[in-house]
């Protein structure tokens, strides 16, 4: 029992202790509570302010911005809101144009970071502004005010001025004052360097004696006994930024006057409290310990428990006690599994969202105080780099100042905005988001927080971008376009089909392809179904029926678009209208056809014309000779006279049709040219030959370059000449008496010139660029020097089939000068024998074949190297044709063992002579080599598809020809006739 009542007297010591700090600390925890209201009032307070400052910069930017609204406004709003010293409507730079009171109007505020800060958005105080002492109009002294500017803008979105209201601390007196506890509280309003910008008079612009703590709530006790608590604005409430702090003092023995009496008066009370407690005690617990004992008892000598009232009542009283213990655990355990699953589901939900989308969170000034991974991403930016920093870090420059505001303004108001954004990240590179932002109250002293979640839509954009250059490029097209679905049903066409068809996608509704398709495509339907149940395309000629029930032929190209695993999704048809084309088509068809038939029937003429006119020529210049040359019979000296003018005339008759049929030929592209290594040598030396005539009668001689030092040129031997033969006769005709004809060669670049010059009477300059003209003379008509005006324009033909050019300089009265320009053979060749290897030996091959062999070749060159090649050999003989017309006629009548053909021949190609071989059952199986200088690999294949049994190249290897040779001809030899 003792030891019970020294319990109950500790336990009486302790809880009186207990009592008395828990009414300090309550006491304390009180200051401090009040501390925190008091600022937070403050803080409504200053944004209720800042909401009704706005209201009417907004007010202001709606209205006409007239001088009268401008000063009714100032005028209502100053007398609505005593607490402003002054308000203000500033122009773009920077001088105030209305002001309450006025005589601040004209002043400069450019410099104040009030009226720079809102340039572009809202602006509340300033950092540098919490220290600063801006001067009052009214009273002419310092005092310490708050900074409130809008932006106004006109409705282009041009900067028409700042609105500013400037607001002193005086209203803050109403805000505190239920705070102050009867007087018991003083209750100031300090800066950050803690000097006193509110409170009693006699304070105002003084510094607390202490430094200003960093936390909230903080407690310190000054001299004299005061107990000081402190709580500070909100971090970066505002753009940008404003520092306060609201700092409550009160003596502590008024704070803990009440506690020493009510110490004791609790003591004792505690002490009569505690005794009858203890008296009570005692009786009780004798009156529960008798059925306790009762039923230990019991229990421990194995009898019944006694019915009594006590008993049944501790033992229902326990039972109830347990069974309520349970419940609350069982209830508690229950709580705690729903709220384990609903916080393990919103963490789920959370980090899906964190990792979809992307997130960031800032305070009311646009600062950024949380970005997730994925904003990170998305910028560029570290995280590092992005706290602390404003959003207008991303700006990127793609929307205007409207659309900011119209943001803010949202905002502002508290609603929740949804729109597009365009950022630009730290690479410079720009990006869409679809953003949602909201504006939210935190529940601790951080104020208005804004949550921003953003969806990165720059592919979306840019394929909408694609999409709709894509749909213009559709609409923009001559040619129609049809989209149907896999069903065949139409969707869309474009407005060059309706213009086509005359049917609009109403008219089409949900109609199938082959609605439109007239009745007679019905194979066609077939086969283009069953194309595109393949997944492949179809191309082709389609009749397609317009509206008015006409139809027109279309050119059209169907194909389907397929995905990897659902298969054919829509059809699409590409088509134009190609009746116009078809009509041209058959149009050119007849023209081709007329032209064939022109081409015979002038073919025809000159044949004709060749024949009729050769044929009395013949007898006119056969007779003339035969009359000059009787001995039998001779004629007079006028007669021979006579005579000579008939064949001089008849001659120049014969050359005129010569080089007419020559002109047809190479109109009608049937003339045939072998370009190959050849000796200009032996050209010019031959062309001297054939034109001795001409350069007798004309009695003017030549100073001719060495031919053997001329080297080797591409060109037709017999063409070449031909040229030559050209320019040597009219050097000679076109020359003084006694002149001289200069020829010689020089190279040029990778050509070779060969230069014919005369000393005649020169072309005059006027007259030249008609040289080449046939039949154009240029007045030699009327002289007595034969002609026929065609030979210069035959040579330039000629000279331009063989690759090369013709060309000339002339003075008149001094003479011409004409050059014909070759080019020259890729590989090196000889001039003797152009088509054999240098070094070959003729003696050590030998064919051990009997035979005959057909040569088809033009080239004198190459004609005088196979037969010497043949000299040699005993048992073969060699006959040569030098057209392709002479080749057929000699292999029918000669019916040779082997056929040597080229391919560049004067009257067919050589392809064509072998066709026609393998055409003939009696000359088919002759084998025959195809030899020649066109060595591609086309050329190749098509003489083997002809059917040559060997193709050789020039210049030809000896070894490899005599073994072709020898070869081939015992084959034939063993073959059945």
């Amino acid at each position: 029992m003792l030891l019970a009542i020294l319990s109950c007297f500790a336990f009486f010591l302790a809880a009186t202790q207990i009592v008395s700090h828990s009414l300090q600390d309550e006491a304390v925890e009180n200051l401090r509570s009040t501390t925190l209201q008091a600022r937070d009032r403050v803080e409504r307070q200053l944004r209720t302010h800042f909401r009704d400052a706005a209201a009417a910069a907004i007010f202001l930017q709606r209205s006409d911005l007239s001088p009268d609204v401008i000063a009714t406004t100032l005028t209502l709003f100053r007398n609505a809101f005593q607490e402003q010293p002054w308000i203000s409507v500033t122009s773009p730079d920077g001088i105030i144009r209305h002001a309450n009171p006025k005589f601040l109007e004209g002043a400069s505020v450019v410099q104040r970071p009030w009226f720079k800060g809102a340039q572009s958005v809202p602006y509340m105080g300033a950092a540098q502004d919490a220290e600063q002492r801006s001067v009052s109009p009214i009273a002419g002294q310092n005092m310490p005010l708050i900074d409130f500017a809008f932006p106004l803008r006109t409705p282009e979105q041009t900067l028409a001025g700042v609105f500013s209201v400037h607001l002193g601390w005086a209203w803050a007196n109403d805000a505190l004052r239920p705070f102050e506890n009867n007087g018991r509280y003083t209750i100031l309003i300090v800066d950050s360097e803690g000097q006193i910008i509110q409170g009693p008079h006699d304070r105002l612009g003084s510094l607390l004696s202490h430094s200003l703590p960093a936390q909230d709530g903080t407690l310190w006790e000054s001299p004299g006994g005061i107990l000081s608590a402190i709580a500070h604005a909100p971090p970066a409430q505002h753009q940008p930024g404003l520092r306060w702090s609201v700092v409550l003092e009160a003596q502590k023995a008024d704070i803990f006057a009440l506690i020493s009496p009510l110490q004791k008066a609790l003591f004792m009370v505690s002490g009569g409290i505690i005794l009858l407690a203890i008296i009570a005690a005692i009786l009780l617990a004798r009156y529960l310990a008798r059925p306790i004992e009762m039923l230990e008892s019991a229990i421990r000598d194995g009898q019944d428990i006694p019915p009594c009232s006590q008993f049944r009542e501790t033992a229902s009283l326990s039972r109830s006690f347990a069974d309520l213990l349970s419940r609350l655990h069982s209830e508690r355990n229950a709580i705690e599994t729903l709220v384990q699953q609903r916080t393990a589901e919103l963490q789920d939900l959370l980090r899906t969202v964190d990792a979809h989308s992307i997130i960031s969170m800032t305070d009311a000034s646009g600062t950024i105080a949380y970005c997730n991974d994925q904003f990170c991403q998305s910028s560029g930016y570290d995280r590092t780099e992005l706290l602390g920093q404003s959003h207008r870090l991303l700006k990127s420059g793609r929307h205007s100042p409207q659309f900011y505001q119209d943001l803010w303004e949202s905002l502002l108001q508290g609603k929740i905005w949804q729109g597009v954004l365009c950022n630009k990240s730290k690479t410079g590179q720009l990006y869409w988001l679809q953003t949602t932002i909201c504006p939210t109250h935190s529940d601790d002293t951080t104020g208005i927080r804004y949550i921003s979640i953003h969806t990165d839509i720059t592919r979306m954009m840019e394929a909408q971008r694609q999409l709709e250059i894509f749909r213009r490029i559709i609409e923009a097209t001559d040619e129609g376009v049809s989209i149907l679905d896999s069903n065949g049903r139409y969707l869309y066409g474009n407005p060059a089909r309706e213009r086509m068809t005359g049917f609009t996608n109403d008219d089409l509704g949900n109609n199938t392809i082959s609605w439109v398709w007239t009745d007679d495509t019905e194979p066609l339907h077939r086969e283009i179904c069953s194309a595109l149940a393949r997944g492949q395309s179809w191309r082709g000629l389609l009749p397609v029926r317009r509206k008015d029930g006409s139809s027109f032929i279309s050119a059209s190209n169907l194909g389907v678009i397929t995905e990897e695993h659902s298969g054919a999704q829509f059809i699409f048809n590409v088509f134009q209208d190609h009746t116009q084309e078809l009509a041209r088509t058959r149009a050119l068809e007849e023209a081709h056809h007329h032209a064939v038939e022109a081409s015979k029937a002038k073919s025809t003429f000159l044949s004709n014309m060749s024949h009729e006119l050769r044929t009395p020529l013949n007898a006119i210049l056969g007779f003339a000779q035969l009359m000059l040359s009787n001995p039998k019979v001779p004629v007079t000296d006028l007669q021979r006279r006579q005579l000579n003018y008939i064949l001089k005339g008849g001659e120049h008759l014969l050359s005129l049709i010569n080089e007419v049929l020559d002109l047809a030929k190479i109109e009608a592209g049937k003339m045939s040219l072998s370009v190959e290594p050849t000796a200009l040598g032996t050209v010019v030396q031959e062309a001297l030959v054939l034109a001795s005539r001409y350069i007798e009668n004309a009695a003017v001689t030549v100073d001719c370059q060495d031919p053997a030092t001329m080297p080797c040129i591409m060109a037709d031997p017999t063409r070449a000449k031909q040229v030559v033969v050209n320019l040597l006769s009219n050097a000679a005709k076109y020359n003084r008496p006694n002149g001289i004809i200069r020829l010689f060669g020089e190279y040029h670049d990778s050509h070779y010139r060969l230069v014919i010059e005369d000393c005649g009477f020169g072309i005059p300059a006027e007259k030249q660029a008609q040289l080449f003209q046939p039949f154009s003379r240029l007045g030699a008509e009327l002289s007595d020097i034969e002609g026929t005006g065609v030979g210069l324009a035959l040579s330039k033909t000629l000279m331009e089939i063989m690759h090369g050019q013709i060309g000339f300089n002339s003075i008149a009265g001094q003479g011409s000068r004409f050059w014909l320009e070759f080019q020259l053979p890729t590989q090196p060749d000889t001039t003797s024998a152009p088509s054999l290897l240098p070094g070959a030996d003729l003696s050590q091959h030998a064919i051990d074949a009997d035979g005959l062999t057909l040569y088809i070749e033009d080239n004198p060159a190459n004609i005088a190297l196979m037969e010497l090649m043949f000299s040699e050999f005993t048992r073969l003989s060699l006959a040569v044709a030098q057209t392709g017309a002479a080749g057929l006629e000699m292999a029918e009548r000669l019916r040779p063992a082997l056929i040597i053909l080229d391919i560049n021949l004067p009257d067919m190609s050589g392809l064509e002579v072998l066709t026609r071989l393998k055409q003939r059952p009696d000359l088919c199986r002759i084998p025959v080599i195809v030899l020649t200088a066109d060595a591609t690999p086309q050329t190749r294949q098509r003489a083997e598809m002809a059917g040559c049994s060997a193709f050789l190249s020039k210049p030809v290897n000896l070894s490899e020809l005599t073994a072709r040779i020898q070869s081939l001809v015992k084959q034939a030899e063993k073959s059945p006739a």
